[in-house]
């Protein structure tokens, strides 16, 4: 069964390498007037491919999907600075957070597991 990616962009054209049931990749035109190719991603990317002549060529040599951001054009900032990050994170230490109690979960099976083993010796 053939299928053609819709409107997934970078993501989909490296399925479509890697999978021959997938022929064909949708461009999907983002201009204001449907008169020029412009990336689909605007200045998300320094580095989209853009097709050419109908074709998309993709980056052999470069990691992942061979996108790099424009963190300048982005304007990326953390939404909290690393301290109040790190404050955070203590205070879910403290109130229980999900990793003491996934500890405390894998502490009891080991502790029951134990506990089983030692009462099997006992019948022998």
């Amino acid at each position: 069964v053939s299928v053609v990616p819709h409107g997934c962009g970078v993501y989909g054209y490296y399925m479509c390498m890697a999978f021959p049931s997938i022929p064909l990749a949708e461009f999907m035109i983002m201009s204001e007037q449907a008169d020029s190719i412009d990336p689909n991603f605007g200045s998300m990317f320094l580095s989209e491919p853009l097709p050419e002549g109908g074709y998309i060529t993709l980056p052999a040599n470069e990691p992942g999907f061979g996108l790099t951001l424009n963190k300048t054009a982005l304007n990326l900032q953390r939404p909290y600075s690393r301290s109040v990050a790190r404050a955070l994170s203590d205070s879910a230490e403290v109130s229980g957070g999900a990793k003491d109690k996934a500890k405390d979960k894998a502490k009891e099976k080991a502790k029951e597991k134990a506990s089983g083993e030692a009462k099997e010796k006992a019948k022998e």
